[in-house]
């Protein structure tokens, strides 16, 4: 009897169901809601961030948008096809949304 088709199949399953399972313990949970978020990025510039709860992000600069891709991390969330390439960001609770850190930077503020 060939084990491996079954292994193959339980670590699938258990991909699939890790990122529900993040997203209910992460911060990414209050921030991906479908609703824009005020976003200011460290050189002071103003965007509107949406984070959409099946992986989606529209960011908003003026006229121009950016589609993005996210995913749950423990702390946070981690960006996909940013300008600045890839990023894992830290999400700490303020008074009106939260801040994010990328290592000891501060990569964003979020308010609504």
């Amino acid at each position: 009897m060939n084990r491996f088709p079954v292994l193959r199949m339980l670590a699938a399953a258990l991909l699939l169901a890790l990122p529900s399972g993040a997203l209910a313990e992460s911060p990414a949970a209050l921030v991906a809601d479908g609703n824009p978020w005020a976003a200011t990025m460290p050189n002071g510039r103003d965007v509107t961030i949406t984070f959409f709860p099946d992986g989606r992000v529209t960011v908003k600069m003026g006229m121009m948008s950016r589609k993005m891709t996210w995913q749950p991390t423990e702390d946070g969330l981690c960006l996909f096809g940013g300008p600045g390439g890839d990023r894992c960001i830290r999400l700490e609770p303020t008074a009106n949304g939260f801040v994010g850190f990328d290592g000891e930077e501060q990569a964003l503020s979020l308010s609504r």
